[in-house]
């Protein structure tokens, strides 16, 4: 397991870098934030979730909804086209 300073600093690393890519790539991205097994370790989360969201990332607390979220999102936009 990580120390809470190394975690610090590949979070905020990993924060800058997504936000840049989104940023640069002009399509959306996703982060996906695993389920934090303690309190102390959701508090520590919490403000990388935040971090991201407000770079307009979308964020997920697991695999299943991330791909849930964007295969409706797939289908949705199919469908927008489809129509037109």
């Amino acid at each position: 397991m990580l120390s809470v300073a190394v975690a610090s600093v590949l979070f905020d690393l990993e924060a800058q870098a997504s936000g840049k890519i989104h940023q640069g790539s002009g399509k959306p991205v996703a982060v996906v934030m695993h389920y934090q097994a303690t309190s102390e370790s959701w508090g520590f989360a919490a403000k990388y979730m935040r971090q991201f969201y407000e770079a307009g990332l979308l964020v997920y607390f697991s695999i299943a909804s991330a791909a849930k979220a964007i295969g409706r999102y797939i289908r949705y936009s199919a469908n927008q086209m489809a129509r037109d």
